[in-house]
């Protein structure tokens, strides 16, 4: 009998590729003076913690109140 009638084919396993490590760069602003007001009246009711948390998503790019909701929610 034919080969193919027999038994199945043995099947070539490969190995998977390895992952490359790529560089995320950020996109990494100044704040405006405008934020800078914003964050420095902010900070008369909230601690540091909250405040730097703040100032890093900003200079991500998030505005000033989407970095307040997004850092209230996680406290």
């Amino acid at each position: 009998m034919p080969y193919h009638y027999s038994r199945k084919r043995p099947v070539a396993t490969k190995k998977p590729a390895p992952k490359k490590k790529v560089a995320i760069k950020l996109q990494v602003k100044q704040l405006t003076k405008t934020q800078l007001k914003q964050i420095e009246e902010h900070s008369k009711e909230h601690s540091k913690a909250h405040i730097n948390k703040m100032v890093k998503l900003m200079k991500m790019g998030h505005s000033f109140s989407k970095a307040h909701k997004m850092v209230s929610s996680t406290e």
